[in-house]
């Protein structure tokens, strides 16, 4: 899933993301689906990364260490288009009121909502 070059990713996405077996997994999905993929484990590192990359879309877990993705989206300015991995209604309560947050996915999601989340989200 390139573009019609072929030798460029679809978009630039940074995957914050908690759990390492599910932060590397997610990379992993994504990138065979032809996205470039930044990750970081925590809010300082992915607070790090949108400071100094070119990122299209965020995906983020909703309880991010060590506060959660809404402190992530309270430092973040401009449109930058976000998607949630919510593990609890109570995680992402209020986070659908951020203009940016362009899908919430409950866990447990299919594959397909990811795909589909992601390609709206950078079109």
């Amino acid at each position: 899933m390139t573009t019609s070059a072929g030798d460029r990713p679809l978009a630039r996405l940074l995957l914050a993301h908690g759990d390492p077996s599910l932060r590397e997994g997610l990379v992993g999905i994504l990138r065979r689906a032809g996205y470039d993929v930044e990750f970081a484990s925590n809010f300082d590192e992915a607070f790090a990364i949108l400071n100094r990359a070119d990122v299209d879309t965020l995906v983020v877990n909703s309880r991010l260490p060590p506060n959660g993705c809404g402190a992530l989206l309270e430092r973040c300015h401009g449109p930058l288009p976000t998607i949630v991995l919510g593990e609890s209604t109570d995680d992402v309560e209020g986070l659908t009121a951020d203009r940016r947050v362009k899908a919430v996915l409950m866990r447990p999601f299919r594959l397909e909502e990811l795909y589909d989340a992601v390609a709206r989200s950078t079109s």
